[in-house]
């Protein structure tokens, strides 16, 4: 059970949360902190919660910064390893995973989001000069998400991205963020 988000709030309580998931769990604790827990020592801090509900880390420290703060809060409803491949046809460069027409290359270790089936995730670094990241799946399309992560970094929701044809969303970026052959990427989206 997450901290309360309004109303008076215990240090007890909160300890509870950083340490067993539950502002009303029974554990005791001595010597309760309020910078411990604040800057992550008793625990590092969930970021996943938004930032209004968390604390900043800096002092002064407020026990109001842990309003609704939620210690084992986790939106991920997608995750997947993916090892990229590489492969070169007709001057465009694929980096990532993909099936099928034109090539096959690189694994993936989910791929089923949000009932669809992914069919390719990669990179592409064009011949013409556009380059982007394509999240390609067999049929039809989920209508939206809200956030792609690839290795901690955000390509934020569907709103940042643009569809192509019925089944692929697209987002423009020079940047390979797939890496070389055989990397190793993780993959988390929320829908």
């Amino acid at each position: 059970m997450a901290v309360p988000s309004s109303g008076a709030l215990s240090m007890l309580g909160i300890r509870r949360e950083i340490g067993k998931s539950n502002y009303n769990a029974v554990t005791t604790y001595s010597n309760i902190s309020l910078q411990d827990m604040s800057t992550g020592t008793n625990g590092a801090i969930n970021t996943y919660n938004s930032a209004a509900n968390r604390p900043d880390g800096a002092a002064p420290h407020g026990m109001e910064e842990f309003y609704a703060y939620d210690h084992d809060y986790n939106p991920v409803n997608y995750s997947a390893t993916l090892t990229t491949g590489v492969t070169t046809f007709y001057g465009s460069v694929f980096s990532g995973y993909r099936t099928g027409v034109p090539t096959t290359n690189g694994t993936l270790s989910n791929t089923s989001f949000n009932g669809y089936t992914i069919a390719n995730f990669n990179h592409l670094d064009g011949s013409s000069g556009t380059d982007y990241i394509e999240l390609t799946f067999t049929s039809g399309r989920p209508s939206s998400f809200s956030n792609i992560t690839i290795n901690s970094t955000s390509y934020g929701s569907s709103s940042s991205w643009y569809t192509a044809g019925s089944n692929s969303w697209r987002y423009n970026t020079s940047t390979n963020p797939f890496g070389s052959a055989n990397t190793i990427n993780t993959i988390t989206a929320q829908y």
